[in-house]
């Protein structure tokens, strides 16, 4: 059962790390003091910033990279047992 749930906090997190909406909602977007990272790829595009929310949208990817790896080690694990 542990790999179900540590597979199941995982995508949560990478789920969870992409939220925009609930980040206005909660933070108010606030110009230096409530900045995320899914917030400031937000408000760079609303600047016209192309070139550094492209940049910007690579640190996510990779963090989702490093989590479906760990994923699938889990999987891998679990299949094991």
């Amino acid at each position: 059962m542990r790999p179900h749930l540590a597979a199941g906090l995982l995508l949560g997190l990478t789920r969870a790390s992409g939220e925009v909406g609930i980040t206005m909602m909660l933070g108010g977007n606030i110009s230096d003091r409530t900045n995320t990272l899914s917030l400031e790829i937000f408000n760079a595009v609303s600047r016209a910033e192309f070139d550094a929310a492209t940049a910007l949208c690579l640190l996510p990817t990779i963090f989702t990279f490093v989590v479906f790896c760990l994923l699938e080690i889990i999987q891998k694990r679990s299949v094991k047992l």
